[in-house]
């Protein structure tokens, strides 16, 4: 039997490499893994950067010549979940973890407080990014069970500060809504970030998503890491259905 492969792709703020350092070496034990890093050329026209970076996908799953499972992470998860409206005779299936429909008011107040502060020093928006990935209760393991340099925040560039410019408008309501493979959504409960509501609408919008809320913030790649890829390889092999809401992985 023929090796499947799984594109992972990252979020704004971290390489794949980093993104997915637990769940990659799990995933590959079954299936063969490609990570995914795109880039951007400095300049304004967000519409080009965006279509850049899907543009760049594409070349990378021609290059594979098969079909692929997608697992988008945040910016990533808008990223494959167009590649998937469109390109869907490439797609095996979808999992978006961290994704959202559209950018709401209180996201893009975020994005905008960012914004603020990069133009003043770029640290500070890097703390922003890392105070608020995290849910409060794995943020108090962090401080009682980790070193402070685990605790340091990385020092954004010009790349993650055009990411953030494309998260503010983000809006993939025609995409979510053309979307035909299956599809599991993974969001946390205490993200910060992403409301929940605003994953639930992601729901609402793929006719083919099953849907797994977990106790964790953003960076539930890191809080829950066991469970997202319990909860993966179960939809790999075929245990949800499009509509189902998956409650096991909840206290």
């Amino acid at each position: 039997m023929t090796e499947e492969t799984i594109v992972l792709i990252p979020g704004t703020e971290t390489p794949a490499d980093v993104a997915f350092a637990g769940l990659k070496p799990l995933l590959e034990r079954d299936h063969r893994v490609v990570l995914f890093d795109y880039t951007s050329e400095s300049q304004r026209d967000l519409d080009a950067v965006l279509e850049g970076y899907h543009e760049q996908l594409r070349v990378a799953i021609a290059e594979l010549g098969r079909p692929v499972h997608l697992f988008g992470y945040s910016l990533g998860a808008h990223i494959a979940l167009r590649y998937a409206a469109t390109e869907s005779s490439r797609v095996l299936s979808l999992a978006l973890a961290g994704g959202w429909l559209r950018t709401d008011e209180l996201q893009r107040s975020r994005h905008e407080l960012w914004l603020d502060l990069y133009d003043q020093e770029p640290r500070l928006a890097g703390r922003l990014s890392h105070l608020l990935q995290y849910s409060p209760r794995y943020r108090r393991y962090l401080a009682e069970q980790q070193t402070a340099a685990r605790l340091t925040p990385a020092t954004p560039d010009e790349e993650i500060r055009r990411r953030v410019e494309i998260n503010r408008l983000l809006d993939s309501s025609r995409h979510a809504a053309d979307i035909e493979v299956p599809t599991l959504l993974i969001a946390g409960t205490a993200d910060a970030k992403v409301s929940i509501e605003a994953a639930y609408e992601l729901f609402g919008t793929i006719s083919t998503a099953a849907f797994a809320p977990m106790d964790a913030g953003h960076a539930l790649l890191k809080e829950r890491l066991g469970q997202v890829y319990g909860c993966y390889a179960d939809f790999l092999r075929g245990r949800y259905k499009a509509g189902q809401y998956i409650k096991s992985f909840l206290p």
